[in-house]
């Protein structure tokens, strides 16, 4: 993760220490581990109007709770989500046939750090 300021430097590096010496930390991090450190150690750290870049890594795009589903995520939670938004849908619906309603209705998904963001007053 890298994130830039307006004149384009990068001023400090806030890295998480991996505890094995495998090479690779992603196998160490998770959703959670994540969020607490970007929350807890990045995000005080950086002067407003830094960019912050990431990769599509997992832990990076976590669901929120109150986010619609996206097609990848459990029949279940598609069905029960198109329910309680009162979406008429079959119990013996395929999943495929779920998917193509939730495309069709479904707002944009939101991520869990996208909700941390917000909460402290961050803009898009």
């Amino acid at each position: 993760m890298q994130y830039h300021q307006r004149d384009g430097l990068i001023r400090h590096n806030w890295f998480f220490q991996a505890k094995r010496k495998t090479g690779d930390y992603h196998g160490q991090m998770n959703a959670g581990l994540f969020q607490r450190w970007f929350s807890e150690k990045l995000l005080p750290n950086i002067p407003e109007g830094s960019l912050i870049i990431m990769d599509n890594a997992p832990y990076h795009n976590t669901l929120s709770s109150c986010s619609p589903p996206t097609p990848q995520c459990s029949k279940e939670r598609i069905w029960n989500w198109l329910i309680e938004n009162q979406i008429p849908c079959a119990v013996n619906s395929l999943k495929a046939e779920l998917v193509a309603v939730l495309k069709k209705i479904a707002p944009l998904p939101f991520m869990k750090l996208m909700k941390s963001l917000t909460d402290m007053g961050t803009k898009f």
